[in-house]
């Protein structure tokens, strides 16, 4: 099973994505993305979000 959360950070860091800019070009708030970057299932929808608003594919994200 892949680890959203660790997806998440790692594809941050890759690509020097800091929180609080993936909040605000997801729409939502820093404690949100905290709260992604903890978790490590996810909902589809979230993924697509994440993967949106970082400019990359769902399949570039789970590769991380």
């Amino acid at each position: 099973m892949i680890d959203a959360g660790r997806c998440l950070r790692m594809a941050q860091k890759e690509l020097g994505i800091a929180s609080v800019v993936l909040a605000k070009k997801a729409d939502s708030t820093p404690q949100q993305v905290v709260r992604w970057r903890a978790q490590k299932n996810m909902k589809l929808h979230t993924i697509e979000t994440i993967c949106n608003a970082m400019d990359i594919s769902i399949n570039d994200f789970l590769m991380y």
